[in-house]
């Protein structure tokens, strides 16, 4: 089945069992045009907040905040650029041999670097772990 445009001029035509929790009612429209039913689905959670699909239900949660005005996407708090996060975040790590092709102002961290200075080049073989960032030439230690 597919989703049905309800408007303010729609009428369920039947209900039906979800076969999701085989308990929850849910309305079935008649399209004008395929004759067919469709299913209305009903947004999960409030306005803003991102929309997942949990053991077959579509819910919403509020330490995820998509704000679609100015595009921005918060993690435990409302966006304040384009991804704000409330907490620490975890990078891959890799060797200084590994580092990928780098992106101006990526981040990740090494755990081979060799006497690390801030914003200096790295050199692998060694022991010291450390974030780095990609400076659009290099990575260096940040």
């Amino acid at each position: 089945m597919g989703n049905a445009k309800v408007d303010e001029n729609s009428r369920p035509a039947l209900t039906a069992v979800s076969n999701i929790d085989k308990t929850t009612i849910v309305p079935l429209y008649a399209d004008p045009t395929s004759h067919r039913l469709l299913v209305s689905t009903v947004a999960g959670g409030l306005d803003t907040q991102v929309q997942y699909n949990k053991n077959g239900v579509i819910v919403g949660d509020t330490e995820l905040v998509w704000d679609y005005t100015n595009v921005r996407l918060g993690i435990g708090t409302t966006p304040q650029a384009e991804l704000d996060v409330n907490g620490a975040i975890k990078t891959l790590g890799y060797t200084v041999a590994t580092l990928p092709t780098g992106i101006v102002g990526m981040r990740a961290y090494v755990t081979d670097a060799t006497t690390p200075t801030y914003l200096g080049a790295l050199t692998g073989g060694g022991a010291v772990v450390c974030s780095v960032f990609y400076d659009g030439t290099q990575w260096v230690s940040a």
